[in-house]
Formats: structure tokens, sequence, C-alpha cells
């Protein structure tokens, strides 16, 4: 019996191979029925059957096909050569697409550690900037021992969490009282205190900001 693979049938009947699964569809022929048993993945048509497609849609068969064709056998393994070599081909496009993307994983790679190096030359430069900040902020201005009632607004500042710029902004603008002078301690030398008046306005001042400690005397009023 005369069989034509579904290659062959296409370019018997002039035919995509769209086109060529509706005609199937339309006859009743079920493709499933009709495997190669050499490679299950071949198809075929008898010769009964692509002239039943002929005639049903105005297709002409031209001269003899069963002297020009192959036998079966022969047809079938060239349809698997065929069938091998698009595969080999999709095979070496998937290869260089991976090694692409394995070109792209190892330049992500190199660049990610630049920048890691990078980041640790920084973090080095930062620590080295703030090592001498951070032993001077070590180095709290310590209570010292002043005239009764007055205080200096640095260690009252550090006791209750908040910075000293913001206080010294605030001094210098009047909205915290301060006590000039001239005090001589282990610290050096100390011109401005605060008495209660001044813990008073800082209190008032800060009371309500996030970072501010109360102490033990908190609100400083009297009473």
């Amino acid at each position: 019996m005369k069989t034509y693979t579904f290659t062959e049938c296409y370019s018997l009947l002039h035919v995509d191979a769209k086109t060529f699964r509706r005609w199937l569809m339309k006859a009743n022929i079920d493709p499933l029925t009709q495997i190669s048993k050499a490679d299950s993945r071949i198809k075929f048509l008898t010769q009964e059957q692509v002239e039943q497609l002929a005639i049903a849609h105005d297709r002409v068969l031209v001269g003899d096909q069963s002297e020009s064709a192959h036998s079966g056998a022969v047809k079938l393994l060239e349809d698997r050569v065929y069938t091998a070599e698009h595969e080999i081909e999709y095979l070496r496009y998937e290869l260089a697409e991976t090694r692409e993307m394995l070109r792209q994983i190892k330049q992500h790679l190199t660049d990610h550690s630049k920048q890691i190096s990078q980041l640790f030359g920084e973090t080095g430069l930062l620590r080295d900037h703030l090592e001498p900040h951070q032993q001077t902020a070590l180095a709290l201005p310590r209570q010292v021992v002043l005239p009764d009632g007055l205080v200096t607004w640095h260690f009252f500042a550090n006791q209750h969490g908040i910075a000293q710029n913001h206080t010294r902004s605030l001094i210098k603008s009047g909205m915290i009282h301060v006590v000039k002078g001239s005090w001589q301690t282990d610290q050096g030398t100390v011109k401005e205190a605060l008495d209660e008046k001044g813990r008073q306005d800082f209190y008032i001042q800060f009371n309500k900001q996030p970072e501010f400690v109360r102490c033990d005397y908190c609100p400083h009023t009297k009473g």
C-alpha cells in the first residue's frame, strides 16, 4: 500500500500544515491511527486518502506519484532525518542562547563584585571618618561643680537625649535662658549654664520631641 508522510502530502496537495489538519478533520481522517512504526513522531496517509483530499479540495496530483515516490520505508527514513536535522538546528540555537545567558550572568556577577568591593572601600573610608567623631561623642560632657542651682546645658541636653546643636540654636535665639559666667572645670571653662528657668525653658521646648528622655525631675518646676 502506497503511503505518504505529512511533509509529502503538503507538497502534493500544495497546502500548509494548518489547512491540512482542517482537511483531515472534515474528511474524518484520524492521523493518530496512522503512525510510523519506525518513528512514532511520523504520521502518514495512504494514496487513497491523498486522492480523496485532492478531489475534495480541487487539487491536481501531477504525474504518476507511485513511480516518482520512494518506498514507504525510505520516505519515513528521509522524514526522520529531516526531523532530526531540524531538532539539531534547534538545539544549536538553544545552546547559543544558553551561552549568551551564561555570559550575561558572568558579566552581572563581575559587575556586582566590583560594586561590593567599592562598597567595602567606601565603608572603610566612612569608618575612618567616623571614628574620631565617635571618640568625641563618647567623651560626653560630664556634670561639673557649679554654683548651686546651675547645671551645664551640654550635660542637661545629653541627659534628656537632645542634640547639642539643637539646644545651642535655641539658646542663641533666646528661647532657652542661660546664666553666663566663667567656671573652671576638668572639662575646661564653662561660660553658660542653666538655672531653674533655663531648665524649664528647655523642658517646654523639647518635651514633646520623640527623642526626649524624661528624668526624675521633669518638668523642672517648683512644687
